[in-house]
């Protein structure tokens, strides 16, 4: 899960990764394109879904992730990057990744194996531990889409 060139996070879908620093400079390249900033820095993030900062707000270093969305049809379709907020700052974000893996089961297996009942209930301590941050309350659909996180039925 973390090792000094970064962190894994168990997901529903893919794990999730967060760059060190070794891994920083090559993980900016191959994106580009209609709706990229050429101020996104890539810290993570799976695949075509990066997780960014955006350099070009003075004292805005909150997270987004980031997706390529398609539009117009057949041989007119296009694909554009858009983004959504994760978190207000990067502390904020590291506190919901904090979160995350402090209510993470423990030797149960991977977390898409995980049986209902137990996903059930740390995606609820999760989901409760991330209303406690104040910077990420805005934007808990984004998280729990980017992880996987389920909120219950009543």
């Amino acid at each position: 899960m973390f090792s000094p060139d970064g962190l894994a996070l168990p997901a529903s879908g893919n794990d999730q990764a967060l760059y060190g620093a070794a891994e920083l400079h090559r993980a900016q390249e191959g994106y580009g394109g209609p709706g990229w900033s050429p101020h996104w820095r890539v810290i993570g993030g799976e695949g075509e879904f990066p997780l960014v900062i955006d350099t070009s707000a003075p004292g805005d270093d909150g997270v987004h992730l980031a997706a390529l969305q398609a539009s117009g049809q057949g041989k007119r379709t296009t694909l554009t990057w858009a983004h959504r907020r994760l978190s207000d700052s990067t502390a904020g974000f590291l506190q919901g990744v904090n979160d995350y893996l402090q209510t993470l089961p423990r030797g149960e297996g991977a977390v898409w194996a995980l049986p209902q009942e137990v996903r059930q209930d740390w995606h609820a301590r999760v989901m409760s531990a991330w209303r406690e941050n104040t910077e990420l309350r805005e934007h808990l659909d984004t998280w729990r889409d980017w992880l996987g996180v389920e909120v219950a039925s009543p």
